[in-house]
C-alpha cells in the first residue's frame, strides 16, 4: 500500500526492515521497543474510506474498476453458473484431459470435478471404476472421449505392458 507524501518510517520499522533484508530477526528487547512505540498510534490511513485510498493510488485510471458504488458487479455471487465465464462445469486440465463438474460422485475431487473420459466409461459398464482401473485413450487424443476411443485396464501395470508392447512392435516394423 502507498504512503502519503512525506511519510516517514519509525526508527523501530527501520530498524527492522534492516534485519529482516539480513535474514534476522529482531531480538527480544527490540520487539518490546517496537510494540511500546505503537501503542497509542492510529495507522496513518484510519477513518479514510477503501474506495478513497483507491482513488489516490490509481489517479484517474479508476473509473469502473472500484467496488461499492463504481462498480456495478460488486457484491454479486460470481461462482459457477452465476459467472458469464460458466461452459457448463466442463473445463480442461493442462494435460489435454478434461474434468466434468460431479460434486455427487464418490471420486470427484475437492472441487467436484471428475475426469471425463472415466465418466464416460463408467456409464458403458453401469457402475463406478475402481481406483486401480485406468482408462485409456486408444488415439492419444486426451479429449477425446468417444467410447470407441476408451479402452479400459484393471490396474496401472497392465496399461503400462500395454505401451511397452505397442511400442516394441513399432521398432521392428
Amino acid at each position: 500500500m502507498s504512503r502519503p507524501k512525506g511519510f516517514k518510517h519509525s526508527e523501530e520499522t527501520k530498524l527492522k526492515q534492516k534485519l529482516s533484508g539480513l535474514g534476522r530477526q529482531a531480538s527480544e528487547e527490540t520487539r518490546k521497543k517496537m510494540s511500546e512505540a505503537k501503542k497509542g498510534k492510529e495507522p496513518w490511513n484510519r477513518g479514510v474510506p477503501h474506495t478513497e485510498i483507491a482513488k489516490q493510488k490509481m489517479g484517474n485510471s479508476h473509473k469502473g474498476l472500484l467496488v461499492g458504488e463504481l462498480n456495478p458487479m460488486f457484491g454479486r455471487n460470481m461462482s459457477r453458473e452465476n459467472n458469464p465465464a460458466w461452459k457448463g462445469g466442463r473445463i480442461g486440465s493442462g494435460a489435454g484431459y478434461m474434468w466434468v463438474l460431479k460434486p455427487e460422485h464418490p471420486f470427484a475431487n475437492k472441487s467436484g470435478y471428475i475426469f471425463e473420459h472415466r465418466l464416460i466409461m463408467e456409464k458403458e459398464l453401469g457402475r463406478y471404476l475402481t481406483l486401480e482401473e485406468v482408462v485409456h485413450h486408444e488415439n492419444e487424443i486426451k479429449d477425446d472421449n468417444r467410447i470407441e476411443n476408451l479402452k479400459l485396464f484393471s490396474s496401472k501395470s497392465e496399461h503400462v505392458k500395454y505401451h511397452y508392447k505397442k511400442t516394441r512392435s513399432k521398432k521392428w516394423m
